[in-house]
């Protein structure tokens, strides 16, 4: 009987809106992370440009260091236009979401301002993501990882196959 109250209750407007929010943010930081790494050609690494000042839109170049080999593993490569017309949206975005959690969470506003290099990292903010992060239903950030990317699109081949199998 309770667990039938719990499943007819009420939904809690905060609640679908955070989740809203997380999982639209989610999709969006794939789609710019993925297109990044797409067009530098990455490979598998820890994470697609971890830290905002590896993307010079200047000098329209990315620092890369995803190669293994020691004394080898990092260049400099050319960022395209669309590319950096997609970051230049990201950033506002993540200013945005950052004010809209502010409220709820103040620490990870401040965790999310410190990913795209708006605050310098402190103690008390904890662990730093990379500058292209998933919100996580527990309240953190995941970084973006090119095992991330593969995941995800191999999620959407599944999905698509599916689709077009039905």
């Amino acid at each position: 009987l309770e667990l039938r109250a719990k499943a007819t209750a009420p939904v809690d407007p905060k609640a679908k809106r955070r989740v809203q929010l997380r999982a639209r943010h989610n999709a969006f930081a794939l789609y710019c992370a993925s297109m990044l790494g797409d067009s530098l050609g990455a490979r598998q690494s820890r994470s697609t440009a971890f830290f905002p000042h590896d993307l010079n839109f200047a000098e329209k170049v990315a620092f890369v260091a995803d190669k293994i080999a020691t004394g080898r593993e990092a260049r400099f490569l050319p960022l395209v236009e669309d590319v950096r017309a997609q970051i230049a949206e990201y950033i506002p975005h993540v200013l945005w979401l950052a004010d809209e959690t502010r409220r709820e969470d103040p620490a990870l506003a401040d965790a999310m301002l410190v990913a795209i290099g708006v605050l310098r990292p402190m103690p008390e903010i904890g662990r730093r993501s990379g500058m292209f992060f998933l919100m996580t239903a527990t309240g953190g950030l995941r970084t973006i990882m090119s095992s991330t990317i593969d995941a995800a699109l191999h999620l959407a081949s599944i999905s698509a196959k599916a689709s077009f199998a039905s």
